[in-house]
């Protein structure tokens, strides 16, 4: 999905653009879990890097070849000036773990946080060169 989004005066002279997959999280404006971009509508106001409100002005579909999912420290990152899970969901359309068609009410983003903080621990204590040459390249 490409996303574009305008700041707090809603002005085309602040316009910005946010790529990002339909699975991804992002957070909303007023919600602590971050949600699917395939649930965001043109309604939706979302979280700038400095907790700004950010409108959506326009959302299309657009298809790219290849993807990036960086760890980072907390799990978020910004994005075109929006802040994004760098965690996707695993359930189409929903910010929680569904299991046999239960909502258990477990964020994808909280989950996925939790069992990637062995893989920080390793990168950032453990290992004597950390994980910086780390890359993924099948796709």
């Amino acid at each position: 999905r490409k996303i574009t989004m305008a700041g707090q005066n809603n002005s085309s002279a602040s316009f910005s653009i946010l790529e990002i997959t339909p699975d991804h999280l992002i957070f909303r404006h007023g919600e602590d879990t971050p949600v699917p971009a395939s649930l965001l509508d043109g309604t939706d106001l979302l979280v700038g890097k400095n907790r700004e409100v950010l409108f959506i002005h326009k959302i299309e579909t657009v298809y790219h070849h290849g993807l990036y999912s960086p760890f980072t420290a907390d799990g978020t990152i910004v994005v075109g000036g929006a802040l994004a899970s760098t965690y996707p969901s695993f359930n189409k359309g929903s910010p929680n773990l569904v299991l046999a068609g239960f909502d258990t009410g477990i964020s994808w983003h909280g989950l996925e946080h939790r069992f990637i903080k062995p893989v920080a621990f390793y990168c950032t204590v453990l290992s004597s060169k950390g994980c910086h040459d780390e890359t993924y390249t099948d796709y």
